[in-house]
């Protein structure tokens, strides 16, 4: 009988040993799943996806009228734009792996940190290539999904070689988010005025030189060189100059069109608004400088000012100072 009671005890025991290995084994996976979740989300950024708003950017200021169609066909394109972009960004983490392992906030970073496979990663990255460029040809057109598929080459070759040449760098990305706005501007069969791209190319040169700062003023050591990239603390001073220089003619811009454009009479209701709105984005680059001079935009300055209280004021205000300007 005691035996009996002994073997019982054990077999109630293992038993109950087992549901707890058992458990903790799912919880592991459980956690284990969550984690690549997370480390997948982390990579493809789609936080990133509200730069594709641009799209929407020349129907805009065009003051063309907006159809059903024309909406369905934005919302497919930024759907297009966000597969092509987070493709854009693991071919970028995969070439950048190395010097992100020494970079104090990007060595967390899912290739860095080796949460994810580069090979995994790349066969990710092509297969949201493809799909980018074939739902462009199939819902969209042919042309927009060429432009597609330029997009990603300059992302690509500019990820692989050219992020490494001082000036360079920033022309190619004012070129990307310049594309952007070709690329709605094709979809939504609408022209972007001579003022708008020059108010966007002064602009995006703007932002890409604050996030250049940034970086340099984040690193430890003048010498250190952020990133793989050719920028050190030599180059800071150009830098000011440089994001200085086209802050200054972006708002030149604005109040050059204000003053000379016949668009501003024909299409304004009361234009005297958009005085408010040039004020509100000279307000706000010299915001992001400051900060910038600080090493404190965190990498990238759109997403820093779509968290940022101060920016979302200024671009609030200035998105109705336009408003009530139309």
């Amino acid at each position: 009988m005691a035996n009996l009671i002994t073997r019982g005890y054990e077999w109630g025991h293992r038993g109950t040993a087992n549901q707890r290995v058992e458990s903790l084994s799912a919880t592991a996976d459980s956690e284990g799943m969550a984690s690549s979740l997370s480390a997948w989300f982390s990579l493809i950024r789609p936080a990133h996806w509200i730069k594709n708003l641009l799209l929407v950017v020349p129907v805009i200021f065009s003051h063309a009228p907006i159809s059903a169609g024309m909406c369905i066909k934005l919302v497919v394109g930024m759907v297009v734009m966000s597969l092509a972009a987070s493709a854009g960004y693991i071919v970028n983490d995969i070439k950048d792996a190395t010097f992100d392992r020494l970079h104090a906030r990007k060595r967390h970073r899912p290739i860095a940190g080796r949460l994810i496979k580069p090979q995994r990663a790349l066969s990710v990255a092509i297969g949201m290539a493809a799909a980018s460029l074939t739902l462009a040809a199939a819902a969209i057109g042919v042309t927009v999904a060429i432009a597609v598929a330029a997009y990603l080459v300059a992302t690509i070759t500019y990820s692989a070689y050219f992020k490494r040449f001082v000036g360079t760098d920033v022309a190619i990305l004012t070129g990307l988010y310049v594309w952007r706005l070709l690329i709605g501007g094709e979809i939504t069969a609408t022209s972007l005025s001579p003022w708008l791209i020059c108010l966007s190319v002064n602009l995006f040169m703007a932002l890409a030189l604050i996030k250049r700062i940034d970086e340099v003023s984040s690193i430890s050591t003048p010498a250190t060189v952020p990133s793989g990239r050719g920028y050190t603390h030599v180059h800071r001073s150009s830098l000011l100059a440089g994001t200085g220089f086209f802050a200054f003619a972006t708002v030149i811009t604005i109040l050059a069109y204000l003053a000379w454009s016949n668009a501003v009479v024909l299409h304004y209701r009361d234009p005297v608004w958009l005085w408010g709105a040039a004020v509100a984005v000279c307000l706000w680059l010299l915001h992001l400088w400051r900060r910038a001079i600080d090493g404190r935009i965190g990498g990238d300055p759109v997403m820093f000012a779509a968290a940022d209280p101060v920016s979302l004021v200024l671009i609030c205000l200035g998105t109705a100072a336009y408003i009530q300007a139309v």
